[in-house]
């Protein structure tokens, strides 16, 4: 299929994403801290630029989700193909009418025909199943893949991709200390996006809980382990005197002595686990 439909295409992507916004919000910090040199005139600027460089970075995460799945079946088309072939075989009464179904579906959608032959029992044969045809089934609204929760996307994959890509992704989400970052991601990414009781509340409750972020201390992947300690230390929950803003724009240091601010740590450990999905 070439490079059209080529997983790695969507981690080059997103990782370039995560430096251009890296780049441009210490351009624009810079430039804000030069015409408003005092704190009280620039800090409030600038912990909304940290809100607005991480809700581009959390959107950009979700669109590759939906982007990379999407290319790895296109890819490795064995599995989904099979799935699809019975999601018309156990909604039909017939393989035939299975097979007029699936190509008038097509046909309304100005697909060639894939259901081109058949064994004369059950199952249809998708010879030709193409890269839009597959993208056409399992996202029939055209609203992007959406998961919920790491393990949400573990599960989807299990079922579509092939060994090649289902393995490292099922490495990084059954790491406890990753699937937190992932879903600490989304949720601020929500609250970001809603502002509502409910989001606040879910990112709070995710901010304060224990039992998670102890279980996130037992992951295998350092950084992670060391992210999760940095974003849920020393009144990281959001309330009335912590505002979001304050929050993604306060400055933590790495092990290694790195300054960096949340939004900025958690943009670049969300890159490196794109990266784990290059194949």
């Amino acid at each position: 299929m070439g490079a059209h439909h080529d997983p790695n295409v969507a981690v080059n992507q997103f990782v370039n994403v995560c430096r251009t916004q890296r780049t441009h919000l210490y351009t624009l910090a810079g430039a804000l801290r030069t015409t408003h040199p005092k704190m009280r005139e620039w800090q409030p600027i600038e912990r909304q630029l940290a809100v607005n460089y991480f809700f581009l970075v959390a959107s950009a995460w979700e669109t590759f989700q939906h982007d990379w799945t999407l290319r790895c079946m296109q890819k490795d088309k064995k599995k989904i193909s099979k799935l699809i072939n019975k999601s018309y075989t156990d909604r039909y009464n017939t393989a035939a009418q299975a097979a007029r179904k699936l190509q008038e579906y097509e046909t309304r959608l100005g697909l060639p025909a894939t259901g081109e032959s058949w064994d004369g029992l059950t199952t249809p044969t998708i010879s030709k199943l193409t890269g839009a045809a597959i993208e056409a089934h399992v996202d029939r609204d055209g609203k992007n893949l959406e998961f919920k929760t790491p393990t949400d996307w573990a599960n989807y994959a299990s079922e579509r991709l092939a060994a090649k890509y289902l393995s490292p992704l099922i490495n990084l989400t059954s790491d406890p200390s990753i699937e937190y970052v992932m879903t600490l991601t989304r949720a601020i990414r929500n609250d970001i996006a809603h502002s509502s009781g409910s989001s606040g509340r879910e990112l709070n409750d995710l901010l304060a809980d224990k039992n998670k972020i102890s279980n996130a201390s037992t992951g295998s992947s350092q950084a992670s382990v060391e992210a999760v300690s940095l974003l849920t230390n020393n009144g990281a929950k959001k309330n009335k005197s912590h505002s979001l803003g304050t929050y993604l724009d306060a400055t933590v240091t790495t092990s290694s002595n790195e300054k960096l601010i949340r939004a900025e740590l958690l943009a670049v450990r969300l890159s490196d686990y794109a990266k784990t999905l290059s194949a």
